[in-house]
């Protein structure tokens, strides 16, 4: 009997020793499994955390772009600003030119019918600029008028003078 309660026995410790094997072999594979998992997860984390970086310094150079862009359109925006200050410039002096022109020739003309009215003479001259060539240098106007009589005048105006030592 005791034989047989041994054998029992040391069946039942094979038995219990190729279960606790085979508990081992699973433990150690899962285990195995485990350690692979990890394994993977950590070389996933270090791939997130390059991409991470990556994209840390794509931002920063996107960062970058953005503001020398807004300083390039600030830039183009002032100079934009100067050229159409230029331009309004350019227009208000071509429109004083043409202001000043037109007080010069109403003056001219002003001053032409007021030297007329007061000089005879000066009714005879013409007005405009063709006409006035013509009539200093060209021949041709002269022999075509009849002579008109022209009377040189001379203001005199006299004055009298203290003799010498004499007080006012």
């Amino acid at each position: 009997c005791s034989s047989r309660i041994g054998l029992r026995h040391s069946s039942r410790g094979l038995q219990g020793a190729m279960a606790d094997d085979d508990e081992d072999a699973t433990a150690q594979s899962s285990l195995e499994k485990e350690r692979e998992a990890i394994r993977m997860l950590q070389s996933e984390q270090a791939r997130k955390r390059e991409s991470l970086e990556r994209l840390k310094q794509k931002k920063e150079a996107l960062k970058d772009e953005l503001s020398q862009r807004k300083n390039e359109k600030d830039e183009l925006a002032r100079e934009r600003e100067k050229e159409g200050h230029k331009i309004t410039k350019a227009k208000e002096s071509a429109s004083a030119a043409k202001t000043d022109e037109a007080v010069g020739e109403y003056m001219s003309y002003i001053v032409r019918g007021m030297l007329q009215s007061r000089i005879p003479v000066m009714a005879s001259i013409p007005e405009d600029a063709d006409d006035n060539a013509a009539a200093i240098g060209g021949k041709e106007s002269a022999a075509e008028e009849p002579e008109r009589k022209v009377h040189d005048t001379v203001l005199v105006t006299y004055m009298h003078l203290p003799p010498e030592g004499a007080m006012m």
